[in-house]
């Protein structure tokens, strides 16, 4: 008999450790998308925060100015967001250590399957003043 409880708690373990406990990522969808200021050109570092009622995820923006968002959560679930673009400088461009690099950072974004390439999204910011 403990041979069986032995046996069942190993595969239950092993079950744990293969699907992880972050929780459920069905229906989880690939999202890429660009960030750029209104002139046009892409910004160069930052983040994109996308949250719900119900998931909170990021991703962070490459120096060409695109984001993948939610790889570290296993994807992005159906649902709208507050998403949110957040970029700071680190001092070496004459601003304050810190200070915004945009004016304007939140918008909503509602997420329907994957989206990437041309079905990604496109987030335009205004510099900060």
């Amino acid at each position: 008999m403990n041979c069986v409880r032995f046996c069942f708690a190993a595969v239950a373990i092993s079950a744990l450790m293969l699907t992880g406990c972050g929780g459920n990522s069905t229906g989880a969808n690939s999202v890429t998308g660009t960030v750029k200021f209104s002139d046009g050109t892409p910004l160069t570092a930052g983040t994109v925060n996308f949250n719900s009622d119900s998931m909170s995820t990021f991703g962070d923006i490459s120096s060409d100015g695109t984001c993948e968002v939610g790889t570290l959560d296993g994807g992005v679930p159906d649902g709208t967001y507050t998403v949110t673009v957040q970029a700071n400088s680190d001092g070496s461009d004459g601003k304050d250590r810190g200070a915004s690099l945009i004016a304007k950072n939140e918008t909503s974004i509602t997420v329907s399957g994957n989206m990437t390439g041309d079905e990604g999204f496109e987030i335009t910011v205004e510099k900060a003043k």
